[in-house]
C-alpha cells in the first residue's frame, strides 16, 4: 500500500454522493479505529455518536452554516468529550487494567490518584479532554484515507444546538467536532484541485 499516495488523494470533501453508503464492514473498521485511538493515560474520556437519520442530519446542518456535506453524507460522526468525567469512569478503567493485565487493584491506586488529581481542576480538565478528541479525529481521518472513504471534519457549527438536537446534555456529553463520512460525488470539484502544502523545508526543524 502506498500510504503517501492515499494521503495525497485524501480531501476534505465538500459534496458527497447521497446514495453511496459505506459498507457495514468498512464502517466497523472506522469505528474500531476510533476505539483504538490513543488518549492521555488511556482514559478514553470521549464518546462517538453515529447519526444516519436524514432528518436529524439535516437539522444539524441548519445549525452548521448550512454545510451541505452534513446532510448529504450517509453517516455523520459526532465526536464528543465526557463532561465532568466521574470517579466511576476512572474506577471502571482501572478495573479494566486490573483484569486485562492481571494487576491487583491496590497496586493501581497510585495511578488512580494521579488521574483524579488531573481531573480536579475542572476548567483545565475540560480543555484537556476536548483536545484529546482531536487525536481520535486524526485516527478516523487516516483510516478513511486508507480505505478510500471520504470525510470532512467540521468545527464551524453551533455546538449548543447540536447538543440539544442529540440530547447530549442528558448523557453528560459535549460535541467537539463533526465528521461526515461517505464518498465524494462525481460533480465534486474541490477534491480535484491540487493539494496545497508548504514544502518540507518550511515545516521541519531538525535538531541533531
Amino acid at each position: 500500500m502506498d500510504i503517501i499516495k492515499k494521503l495525497n488523494t485524501r480531501s476534505s470533501v465538500k459534496l458527497f454522493d447521497k446514495n453511496k453508503k459505506v459498507s457495514e464492514e468498512d464502517m466497523d473498521t472506522i469505528l474500531e479505529s476510533l476505539r483504538l485511538a490513543p488518549s492521555s493515560y488511556g482514559l478514553q474520556g470521549w464518546k462517538f455518536v453515529v447519526v444516519s437519520n436524514p432528518d436529524i442530519k439535516k437539522e444539524i446542518e441548519t445549525h452548521s452554516n448550512n454545510q451541505k456535506q452534513i446532510g448529504d453524507a450517509p453517516d455523520l460522526i459526532v465526536l464528543c468529550y465526557i463532561k465532568d468525567l466521574s470517579e466511576n469512569h476512572v474506577d471502571k478503567y482501572i478495573h479494566e487494567i486490573s483484569t486485562k493485565r492481571n494487576v491487583p487493584l491496590p497496586e493501581l491506586l497510585w495511578f488512580k490518584n494521579i488521574v483524579m488529581s488531573k481531573l480536579s481542576d475542572k476548567p483545565q480538565a475540560d480543555k484537556w479532554l476536548q483536545n484529546q478528541v482531536y487525536i481520535a479525529l486524526g485516527f478516523l481521518m487516516y483510516t478513511c484515507a486508507i480505505l478510500d472513504i471520504d470525510c470532512c471534519p467540521i468545527e464551524w457549527f453551533d455546538k449548543q444546538k447540536c447538543d440539544q438536537i442529540l440530547w447530549l446534555d442528558k448523557l453528560w456529553l459535549a460535541s467537539v467536532v463533526l465528521c461526515p463520512i461517505g464518498y465524494r460525488a462525481d460533480t465534486e470539484t474541490y477534491s480535484k484541485m491540487p493539494k496545497v502544502r508548504f514544502p518540507k523545508q518550511d515545516l521541519f526543524i531538525f535538531i541533531k
